[in-house]
């Protein structure tokens, strides 16, 4: 039993464990986060600036996390490899597809930005339509800070030429405090996904049950594509060649995934 937890809480198997988390956090914790998450949303359209304030410190916080992590997880992670003689870059890893691509990813966090900086126009100007000037500014900061924010995400993928000056960098406690914030990162995904999910879906008339089943099958597939795999990709990229790397991966999001298919059915 001890050899078996230690195993998932394993260094080199952080995916896996984050994999369990996510499940039993859709079993409840993240329906309950996405129901306060709808309210919040529905107080900031009415006009209240606090729950405006909370919705950009959330929009904020998936646009920083990302890097946050692959700078302290960076040098733990390339001198575990090192010592494994493993290569950072699995050669599954591209070939897996643009799912994995700097552009993909690039395009993904754009939107993100879009919606935070929507959301702060809404605390700074209230109902007041922004200006031209900020709507330039936060364009130009937007597109410089998405590619820089995509450059350090994917930076992590490749060897630094010597260990970090900074002290704490080079402590074990950095890479724990960088997977905390890939597991926060994954969880206010997994709120944004479970809100959306919520969202009631009616079937056309005439159209068989089977006939929309196969239909939302398709989408919440596709939603898990880019909504679980992203936030993933730091552990996706030293755990892609196993087995039950995706067997995991599907535990974790069956759960959206059945409240999806079975809503209004």
């Amino acid at each position: 039993m001890k050899a078996g937890l230690g195993l998932v809480f394993s260094e080199k198997n952080r995916g896996l464990l984050l994999d369990l988390c996510v499940f039993f956090a859709n079993l409840g914790l993240t329906v309950w986060l996405a129901r306060l998450f709808v309210r919040i949303v529905g107080a900031a359209a009415d006009g209240d600036r606090g729950a405006g304030f909370v919705l950009f410190l959330f929009g904020l916080g998936l646009f920083v996390l990302p890097p946050a992590g692959a700078i302290l997880k960076r040098p733990a992670y390339h001198r575990r490899l090192k010592a494994a003689g493993r290569d950072p870059f699995p050669k599954t890893f591209f070939p897996a597809g643009c799912l994995f691509s700097p552009i993909v990813y690039f395009c993904l966090n754009v939107l993100i930005f879009a919606a935070v900086s929507s959301l702060a126009a809404g605390v700074w100007f209230g109902g007041r339509e922004p200006g031209e000037f900020f709507l330039v500014t936060s364009s130009f900061f937007g597109i410089a800070a998405v590619m820089l924010q995509t450059y350090l995400v994917y930076n992590y993928f490749v060897p630094p030429e010597k260990e970090p000056e900074n002290a704490f960098l080079r402590d074990p406690r950095a890479a724990l405090l960088g997977d905390a914030c890939i597991f926060l990162n994954v969880v206010f995904y997994q709120v944004l996904w479970n809100s959306i999910v919520a969202i009631p879906i009616e079937r056309p008339a005439g159209l068989p049950v089977a006939a929309e089943m196969i239909f939302r099958l398709f989408l919440i597939g596709l939603a898990a594509l880019f909504v679980y795999f992203p936030p993933r990709l730091f552990y996706l990229a030293e755990d892609i060649d196993r087995r039950r790397t995706w067997l995991t991966i599907l535990l974790a999001v069956s759960p959206v995934m059945v409240r999806f298919l079975l809503a209004g059915i």
